[in-house]
């Protein structure tokens, strides 16, 4: 990654001011995809050449609606202080929940509601909301 793409990031930009003698920047606990599709986006953003309707589609395919890719790429922009990323990951999630019923939304979500207290309960387990969220693909299917 080049610097003037790393520093869309405030995070990789700080490190980059810290160390400026190494040649790496350690980024831990990010998944490779996840990085890679950020550094990709990074690319595309400070690339002049692209017009806005081309870089509105490769964000499209970088930054889908998808909850699997949002799960990771949300925490991640929010880490590397990528606010535009954050902002654009944020809005397609919420667009995820847009046409769901609050039902859909508490199993996507992983979100329980204790019938006795009304209480809602969130399952902090990654991998129990997205069983979940592949459920509710088949259940529609």
């Amino acid at each position: 990654m080049d610097e003037a793409m790393a520093v869309k990031s405030k995070t990789i930009k700080d490190m980059f001011e810290d160390c400026m003698d190494d040649d790496s920047i350690p980024i831990p606990n990010i998944n490779m995809k996840t990085l890679f599709r950020i550094i990709e986006r990074c690319k595309n953003h400070t690339d002049n050449k692209i017009t806005i309707e081309k870089l509105k589609k490769l964000d499209d395919e970088l930054v889908p609606i998808n909850p699997d890719i949002l799960y990771d790429l949300i925490p991640t922009a929010n880490y590397l202080n990528i606010k535009d990323l954050l902002d654009q990951g944020i809005q397609r999630a919420a667009n995820i929940m847009k046409s769901k019923s609050p039902k859909e939304i508490r199993l996507i979500y992983g979100l329980l509601v204790s019938p006795s207290s009304h209480i809602v309960q969130h399952q902090n387990s990654s991998v129990t909301i997205r069983h979940r969220i592949s459920d509710l693909k088949i259940a529609k299917a």
